[in-house]
């Protein structure tokens, strides 16, 4: 199952909105074919598996996957069908699907037609692979990443009221940060940060896909800016959950949350996050727009170039 997870990695990011998924067969304690999802719409990671592996070695052999096997027609024929008419006895699944059309019924399918079924293996592993696609199928929201780069006296800004933002995180931490970019689907930011910073949202330094730009705002942007003129989605809304309500219905399954402090507080103070990732860099401000405050101690922390990067999980 490790192996098939070092596989799923290979899947991601093209496979959104599908969850990423890797495979294998094994056959006399041998691995015989391995697969992972491919970009939207394409096969999945057990049709890609089976489809490698020697035909008349099938029905000797087991089947490895780190999520369970759809039962569905949605881009593709169910997973579970290709199994059953190729007679592999037995299915190894790292954790169940949450997805509404899925959501054990693959499971039950198999076991149905007499197969040896083993769900749970590396569960925890699998699912936080997916965390994601969990937190969007089972708590019908995204998966929600607050960020922001503070100084080493605790600001993340001087008072301004133009200008350019001041300069806190190391070159190797703006790249991180666009790369984490990349891994997710939508990001956003508040109106005034967006007025201020005229930011592009991109993901310029390094190789990826931008995210879907949303910036939470009751009135236009300036049609000056870069937003506006590259695209993005004004989210009017009164409430943290009625931001996430908006994401959710536009399919977004993840959104990194940029700031400003005031968007930061109030998703804060509502508990309504899955990870902070705090870059604390090695020069001081002196004064300024202090940084927001999170309990506890990081689960993870991390060098950067001259920063640090603290990682807080919110298990709630």
């Amino acid at each position: 199952m490790k192996r098939c997870l070092d596989l799923a990695q290979n899947a991601w990011p093209a496979c959104r909105p599908n969850p990423m998924v890797g495979a294998l067969l094994v056959h006399r304690d041998q691995i015989i074919a391995e697969g992972y999802t491919s970009p939207y719409g394409g096969p999945h990671a057990e049709v890609k598996a089976i489809g490698g592996a020697p035909e008349d070695a099938l029905t000797e052999s087991t089947l490895y996957v780190s999520l369970e096997p759809c039962a569905h027609h949605g881009k593709t024929p169910p997973c579970v069908d290709l199994i059953l008419e190729k007679g592999i006895p037995r299915v190894v699944i790292g954790c169940r699907d949450p997805f509404k059309e899925v959501d054990g019924r693959g499971i039950e399918k198999l076991r149905a037609a007499g197969l040896e079924v083993t769900v749970g293996v590396l569960e925890e592993e699998c699912r936080w692979q997916n965390r994601r696609f969990m937190t969007f199928h089972e708590k019908k929201r995204p998966y929600v990443i607050l960020k922001w780069a503070e100084s080493s006296d605790g600001y993340i800004d001087r008072q301004r009221e133009g200008g350019k933002a001041s300069q806190i995180s190391s070159a190797a931490s703006s790249q991180q940060v666009h790369q984490w970019r990349a891994d997710e689907m939508a990001i956003l930011i508040g109106g005034r940060t967006a007025r201020m910073d005229d930011p592009s949202l991109t993901t310029r330094l390094v190789s990826g896909p931008s995210p879907e730009r949303f910036v939470w705002t009751s009135t236009d942007l300036p049609s000056e800016s870069t937003l506006h003129r590259s695209g993005y989605k004004a989210v009017q809304a009164t409430s943290v959950t009625e931001v996430l309500k908006e994401l959710y219905d536009q399919g977004m399954q993840s959104v990194l949350i940029e700031g400003g402090a005031e968007v930061h507080r109030q998703f804060l103070e509502e508990g309504l996050y899955d990870e902070v990732r705090r870059i604390i860099g090695s020069g001081s401000l002196g004064k300024g727009v202090e940084a927001p405050v999170i309990d506890g101690l990081p689960d993870t922390e991390t060098a950067s170039g001259s920063d640090r990067i603290l990682t807080y999980l919110n298990t709630l």
